[in-house]
């Protein structure tokens, strides 16, 4: 029989190889010898751990400590098993000993700087991140890892500084590339974007997924919508367009086609219209759409507020739900919002267009509420628009800005003919959703902008008259929905 050390080692080719089935064989192997082999022990723990098996793998590596306290990875990686787990104070506990053993453990700063970051303790985390990215400055892992939470955190311009240096480091690489693409897009960089997806297009097969690449022309449509470049969101539709046929797949992929349609309608509408926009030129103020997809519909058109013209300026947030804004502690979703906050006027006006998102038949509410049918659906639907409502109205106070909330469309016939009894659970989601809305918002003195009204034909199904496509609704809606279907006072920001 081989030494227990080359046994070992073979395992660890494996392991690292990611044949984690023949490096598992061969650490139990090591075990039926020495059953007190720490370092088996602690590696077979690594494996169970990345096979999901979470459980199993804190016994083996306990067994490990308990062997061997003063092994640093053994700290490092038991404090991974727990932070899968959703202990994140029993990791950090181990970051710290591993840390105390060995004070420059790159991975263990990182670690804890994630964990930190979990916790909504963006400073403590950061701390951590840099000394990482200090002890070793050219490992890919650390820096994506630092980029991730200083875009949770909304700080987009300083997370792309440590994405680029990760796709030096390993170009290409999905995550990073779409994460870098985010930030590109919350920035407003169609350059830098530009540049970015021509530099992948020269990669190596065999380093990038081409589809991917082309999917990323989709983004910076979605930028150029935003600036109001109509003839540059077109050109790179056409660059971005997906082979249906195509094998090529890649996470995202079916929320990119989303937005292609939909920016494909709103372009249509555009060349259809454009004297509807031209009106936009003339305005001499301007309110600020402030969501998720549904800011685009209306953006560069004119609506009168007030007796005034005001050009339609978008702000996106992209997939934000209203529930991500009621929740308790921070979030990627709230920090966004707050960096969109910062930047609008005081005293200026803004229609806040989130909450479609929370009734689809696929994410939010109802999903939610098939996972745990023993709670309220009543009081979920409440208790989620209560929040999201005193959130956003408490910030728009602070600045004296108008706020108008944008209710929910009536659900698309189509969704509701696919969807069986989730549709129908779906109608009454949206009902609920939207009478909240206007309860709430009146306790806060916001109106409300009653798109359900405006678009609900027989039994809360949608109309026809005013969709685009599945979710969103045409261009000019939105001046016939303030002209005939608002709802409440309009006092800036205040309380009732």
């Amino acid at each position: 029989m081989p030494a227990i050390s080359e046994i070992l080692n073979l395992g660890l080719q494996h392991h690292q190889a990611g044949r984690l089935q023949e490096a598992e064989a061969l650490y139990r192997q090591i075990l039926q010898v020495e059953p007190n082999n720490s370092d088996a022990l602690h590696l077979l723990g690594v494996i169970t751990h990345q096979s999901g098996r979470h459980d199993a793998a804190v016994e083996f590596i306990v067994r490990a400590i308990a062997l061997n306290p003063e092994a640093p990875e053994y700290h490092n990686n038991i404090g991974e098993v727990y932070r899968a787990q959703g202990k994140q104070e029993e990791a950090i506990a181990h970051y710290r000993k591993a840390l105390a053993l060995r004070p420059a453990y790159a991975d263990a700063h990182s670690n804890l700087g994630v964990a930190f970051q979990s916790l909504c303790k963006p400073e403590e985390a950061n701390v951590h991140f840099e000394s990482a990215v200090a002890l070793n400055p050219n490992s890919f892992q650390l820096r994506y890892n630092f980029g991730r939470a200083l875009m949770e955190q909304g700080m987009p311009e300083k997370a792309m500084q440590h994405y680029r240096q990760a796709l030096a480091l390993k170009p290409g690489f999905f995550p990073a590339v779409n994460d870098y693409a985010a930030a590109l897009l919350q920035t407003g960089e169609c350059e830098l974007m530009a540049g970015f997806i021509d530099s992948l297009h020269k990669l190596p097969a065999h380093q990038v997924n081409q589809g991917q690449a082309r999917g990323l022309h989709i983004l910076l449509a979605i930028a150029c919508y935003l600036r109001g470049e109509f003839d540059r969101c077109r050109d790179n539709l056409v660059l971005g367009k997906l082979d249906t046929t195509s094998p090529d797949d890649f996470p995202n992929r079916r929320v990119l086609e989303v937005y292609c349609n939909f920016l494909t309608g709103l372009l249509g509408f555009y060349e259809a219209r454009r004297s509807f926009y031209s009106r936009s030129f003339d305005a001499r103020a301007e309110c600020y759409a402030v969501g998720d997809s549904h800011c685009l519909s209306p953006a560069w058109t004119a609506v009168t507020l007030q007796g005034e013209h005001h050009r339609v300026v978008p702000h996106m947030v992209t997939g934000c739900k209203a529930w991500h804004l009621a929740k308790d502690g921070n979030n990627l979703f709230k920090q966004w919002f707050h960096a969109i906050y910062e930047r609008l006027p005081v005293a200026s006006t803004v229609l806040g267009a989130i909450g479609e998102i929370d009734c689809r038949v696929n994410d939010g509410i109802l999903p939610f509420y098939k996972k745990h049918p023993e709670r309220d659906l009543h009081g979920i639907i409440r208790d989620t628009v209560e929040r999201y409502v005193a959130c956003v109205s408490g910030l728009m106070l602070k600045k004296g800005i108008r706020l108008y909330l944008q209710g929910v469309p009536a659900p698309h016939r189509d969704i509701i003919g696919q969807s069986g009894q989730d549709g129908e659970m779906l109608v009454r989601i949206v009902r609920e959703f939207n009478r909240a809305l206007i309860e709430s918002a009146g306790r806060y003195g916001c109106p409300v902008i009653a798109v359900y009204r405006m678009t609900a034909a027989h039994a809360g199904i949608s109309n026809g008259l005013y969709h685009l496509d599945w979710y969103h609704l045409r261009p000019d809606y939105l001046e016939e929905a303030l002209a005939k279907y608002l709802v409440g006072s309009t006092r800036p920001g205040g309380r009732k």
